[in-house]
């Protein structure tokens, strides 16, 4: 684990980097320019709500409007920020996917490397390991795997309905596949306007498909993607829904 100086020094030789990369430009105008880059990521960090969560939220905002370099630039600060912070191994999950979006595939093998080494047994190793399978093959740029499901990525503290999901998870991997419907069926329904609840949605389509009720799996990725427009369930549940569609 980087100490908090180490990582001051990786994130200031990255930030120049990275506002070189930004600037596009070089000649006489390139210090300058690589000033106002520097200028606008730190303004970036700042404009962010100053806590461990609001400002890792800032860095997946980006992410999701695909500003990858940008993303980088404060999910990079993040670590050296709140180093053995509770959201880390989530922080450095999303700095190697936005490493590799940004070309820049050997930092995101290392930061791959870093989760799997400091937090072996989380879910997060396990996509690192993945991730690091297609890296090391030369995965073209939109061939990585995304994972969006982990509600450590969304919530601090755990609340009851984190504790709710994890359970109809439970019972899916266990492939209880009619007891995590109802589970995530009832979720979903008590929490509508909760961030959980298009991942709820989405696990009861996946339900539905494994206890081979086609027509109700189709029909609720489409409520998904109606629904939760422009968020990750959306790509998954369009996903899904394609290869669901009759021939």
């Amino acid at each position: 684990m980087a100490t908090r100086g180490r990582g001051g020094r990786l994130l200031a030789a990255s930030a120049a980097a990275l506002a070189a990369v930004l600037a596009g430009c070089g000649g006489p105008s390139a210090t300058s320019a690589e000033k106002r880059s520097l200028a606008r990521l730190q303004a970036l960090w700042s404009q962010a709500s100053p806590t461990p969560v609001g400002r890792y939220d800032a860095g997946k905002a980006l992410y999701k409007k695909r500003q990858y370099a940008e993303a980088a630039f404060l999910f990079q600060r993040f670590l050296a920020t709140y180093p053995k912070n509770a959201l880390e191994p989530a922080a450095l999950y999303y700095l190697a996917s936005a490493q590799y979006y940004a070309g820049r595939r050997t930092e995101a093998m290392t930061a791959c490397r870093r989760i799997i080494r400091d937090y072996p047994m989380t879910d997060w190793a396990l996509f690192a390991r993945q991730d690091l399978v297609a890296l090391k093959a030369g995965a073209p740029e939109d061939r990585l795997r995304e994972h969006w499901w982990h509600p450590w990525d969304w919530f601090r503290p755990d609340p009851p309905e984190v504790r709710e999901f994890n359970a109809a998870r439970a019972k899916f991997r266990h492939r209880e596949f009619e007891s995590a419907l109802a589970g995530f069926r009832t979720l979903a329904e008590r929490y509508p306007r909760n961030p959980i609840a298009p991942a709820a949605w989405y696990y009861a389509a996946r339900s539905y498909e494994q206890t081979a009720e086609l027509e109700k799996a189709r029909e609720t990725y489409q409520h998904v993607i109606t629904n939760f427009p422009h968020t990750e369930w959306e790509w998954l549940a369009q996903d899904d829904l394609r290869r669901l569609r009759p021939e």
